[in-house]
């Protein structure tokens, strides 16, 4: 990475940091400075901003102050004047908020009073009249066996009368607490609520339709950081709809108990998925294995927080968690420099996602334990940044989507052209070997009318002179190199074509090879001498094994200095634990080249010799196809003393099935 990059990095980390500082002092100084004056009512709604300099608030440590006490203490001045929206983050003891309203002839007779989050536990309402007269107590929360069914939050009845009116908010619960009312007029309620109801809807839809499109992602792709995906945003999907009040009042109306767990538990599960979703999604356990085990530990906790909430401990746990959703996010910012550097625009939008999400993860988390004001901008804010980060990953999911397709089309493309590389190349092999083989059919004619010519003439010439018997063998000889190469010609074609298979029976090696020397004409056979143990036999094809060793020997006695012998020695020997027999067969030639020793067993090569005696560079090949069909080994070696060549073959006793 270079050191401009790094410095690009740093900027855009810094400015991202600093955004979020920003957005927190924002939310800090929003609501501007405090007012002992009462809101003056009018016909329209309030919102808590609307609130914030009529109202006052003060902490009950133990949760055991009844109204009366506390309107003893405000009157005593020791409630403290707002100047920012209420939150006091994980606290024990219950909190009152002193909301005061001036009404006259003029104000609407009947207004609801909604008291947001709808996670809130037990809410308490008292109304005082301007005379002093305190209401009867109303009481909801999502824990209130008799919820008011109205609204999904907490939400109250008021009458205000003409004078100074005063709400007495009673806040007690094991989440995180923040009191933010509103105040709507009751015959404007109902448009009120359409429209709350509408975005809400049309949010919740929208992030349904996500769900779908990541289960039918991680079906398609089949990978476990897009089922992590689903998993994350479906928990999330139902833990927006449980915190919002929905399930509790549309699906748990009657079992309120269950649906303030089930909201409990899905804060776990979601925090839980989201961390392994993004340390696979960036592939964390190759690049940053502590990373990687750090988060795995940070979603156990998370895991355990979710069954927290059956064990009566989440008041407990879940600040813990929300400390480490925190840390998480900023120990993941580390590394995401090196995925923006790369080329797969899938990445870097889930780097950009990562950041968005981690922007209002961390607004969130600093919000709830108290550090910063709430704020329902901070909230509506964090609803449409999570559609946002939801359709970024979902784009991740369609981009590695289409890169997947297109892989495999081009796979598929390579794999068609490689079909058809190789039946070109059968077809090719095929018509070559057609051909050699009608050559070799060919010329075996003229061949034999010429053997049988040199035949007639020794007949003819019963003493010949020393001349003509010279003549006779070279032609003998150069019949029978015209023979040794058809035969190679048409054995490589068999070999090629795949046509060839094993007839298996016991081959005595010694006796194979003595029989072979025996059949040789002029002085070949002269010049081989054999040595064997007393029963060298193996479960072989003999025909291919009579061809190799013929190879092998015409090979040594080709290359060898005419008159030099060629020794062959066969033994038993067993090798990895395999038992078996070896051939060895030395000559006094020149030699091999050390780095020519594995290529002269390649088709077509023959190393650089001085004997000018022709060849195909087949046989060799030939003997070392025949041998591995046979599950044995063939090597060529310096001779003894460093002088000639030694082929070395070793067979197995009893091969396997012969290799397709």
């Amino acid at each position: 990475m270079t050191a401009a990059a790094s410095r690009r990095w740093r900027v855009i980390g810094g400015w991202w940091l600093a955004a979020c500082l920003v957005a927190a002092l924002l939310a800090a100084v929003s609501a501007g400075s405090a007012s002992a004056a009462a809101q003056k009512l009018e016909d329209r709604s309030y919102e808590p901003h609307d609130l914030l300099g009529a109202s006052a608030v003060l902490i009950d440590p133990q949760g055991q102050w009844t109204v009366d006490d506390v309107r003893r203490l405000d009157a005593q001045g020791e409630m403290q004047p707002l100047t920012t929206l209420f939150g006091a983050g994980y606290r024990t003891g219950a909190f009152w908020m002193r909301i005061a309203l001036e009404a006259d002839a003029n104000t609407p007779p009947q207004w609801w009073l909604h008291v947001n989050p709808a996670y809130l536990d037990d809410v308490r309402m008292v109304h005082v009249l301007p005379d002093g007269q305190a209401q009867p107590e109303q009481r909801d929360g999502d824990r209130d066996l008799n919820f008011n069914p109205v609204h999904r939050t907490p939400t109250f009845v008021v009458q205000p009368q003409p004078g100074r009116n005063l709400l007495y908010v009673r806040v007690e619960s094991t989440s995180s607490i923040s009191i933010l009312p509103t105040l709507v007029p009751r015959q404007l309620a109902p448009r009120y609520w359409q429209q709350e109801y509408l975005i809400l809807g049309l949010y919740t839809g929208m992030e349904v339709a996500l769900v779908v499109a990541a289960v039918l992602g991680a079906i398609m792709l089949r990978h476990r950081v897009y089922i992590y995906f689903a998993i994350f945003i479906a928990a999330g999907v139902l833990q927006r709809f449980a915190i919002s009040g929905l399930m509790h009042q549309w699906w748990l109306d009657h079992d309120p108990l269950l649906a303030d767990t089930i909201a409990s538990s899905l804060i776990g599960i979601t925090a839980a998925a989201g961390a392994v979703f993004f340390a696979s999604l960036f592939d964390y356990r190759t690049h940053h294995r502590v990373l990687y085990w750090v988060i795995n530990a940070s979603a156990v906790y998370m895991l355990f927080t979710a069954v927290a909430p059956l064990l009566g401990v989440f008041g407990q746990l879940i600040k813990g968690a929300s400390v480490l959703m925190l840390v998480n996010m900023l120990l993941m910012f580390v590394p995401l420099r090196r995925y923006w550097r790369t080329d797969n625009p899938a990445i870097r939008f889930g780097v950009l996602g990562f950041l968005g999400y981690a922007s209002m993860v961390l607004l969130s988390v600093i919000s709830l334990l108290g550090l910063i004001p709430p704020s329902p901008e901070m909230l509506r804010a964090a609803q449409a940044g999570s559609l946002v980060l939801l359709f970024l990953l979902l784009l991740i999911i369609l981009l590695q989507t289409t890169r997947a397709q297109r892989d495999r089309e081009h796979a598929e493309e390579i794999a068609t052209q490689a079909r058809a590389a190789e039946e070109r190349e059968r077809t090719a092999r095929e018509e070559q070997s057609h051909l050699t083989s009608m050559i070799a059919h060919e010329i075996r004619t003229p061949v034999a009318v010429i053997d049988a010519a040199l035949q007639s003439l020794r007949v003819l010439d019963e003493e010949p002179t020393p001349e003509r018997q010279l003549r006779h063998e070279r032609i003998g000889r150069a019949i029978e190199r015209m023979n040794t190469l058809m035969e190679l010609a048409l054995a490589q074609d068999r070999l090629e074509v795949d046509t060839w298979s094993q007839r298996l029976s016991s081959v005595d090696l010694a006796a194979l090879t003595r029989d072979l020397t025996e059949g040789m004409t002029g002085r070949s056979g002269e010049r081989i001498t054999v040595t064997a143990d007393a029963s060298c036999a193996v479960q072989a094809d003999e025909r291919m094994l009579r061809f190799a060793l013929i190879n092998l020997m015409d090979n040594a006695l080709k290359y060898s200095p005419r008159d030099t012998p060629v020794a062959i020695s066969i033994e038993n020997q067993s090798r990895d634990g395999v038992a078996g027999s070896v051939w060895r067969i030395d000559d006094r030639g020149p030699g091999i080249p050390p780095g020519d020793r594995e290529r002269v067993f390649q088709k077509y090569f023959r190393a650089g010799e001085t004997t000018g005696a022709p060849g195909l560079g087949l046989g060799l090949y030939i003997v070392r196809q025949i041998v591995k069909r046979h599950h044995g080994h063939v090597v060529a070696l310096s001779g003894p003393g460093g002088t000639g060549t030694r082929f070395e073959c070793w067979l197995p006793c009893t091969p396997k099935e012969p290799p397709a």
